[in-house]
């Protein structure tokens, strides 16, 4: 194809879709950053998927984190969700947990991230592109 203009194979979809995935980062001002993506986005009733949180502590100093995931009614735990840790000055950790697909529908994921600095204790809801279940 000539001109400025080609057409976008599926694994330059994908790698535009992480894109778009990686740049919904949020970086706070007390040094932490998180993320939260999905391992898949459909899903069959039954089915499993994981949330996946990526914290980095950007800060001069430790921060003392805990990850409380707030499914909705159409999906169940598939395990223990909670984590609380500490994350060093300028270390990362990644907290994963399961959910199973109970019903049908359009399922927004959220994912709360309370963390303390030297100013106190700060909270962010946390949330992913919908998981669609059929």
């Amino acid at each position: 194809m000539t001109g400025i203009f080609k057409s976008v194979s599926a694994a330059d979809r994908v790698s535009m879709k992480l894109f778009a995935l990686l740049s919904v980062l949020v970086l706070l001002g007390g040094g932490i950053s998180c993320e939260q993506l999905l391992d898949r986005y459909q899903v069959a009733v039954g089915e499993g998927v994981n949330v996946i949180l990526n914290l980095a502590n950007s800060g001069d100093s430790p921060l003392q984190v805990s990850v409380i995931p707030r499914l909705p009614s159409g999906l169940s735990a598939a395990q223990s969700l909670a984590w609380a840790g500490s994350i060093p000055a300028g270390g990362y950790q990644q907290v994963s947990y399961g959910a199973i697909a109970v019903s049908p529908g359009s399922y927004e994921i959220a994912t709360l991230v309370e963390y303390g600095d030297e100013s106190g204790m700060h909270q962010l809801l946390m949330t992913s592109d919908a998981l669609t279940v059929y």
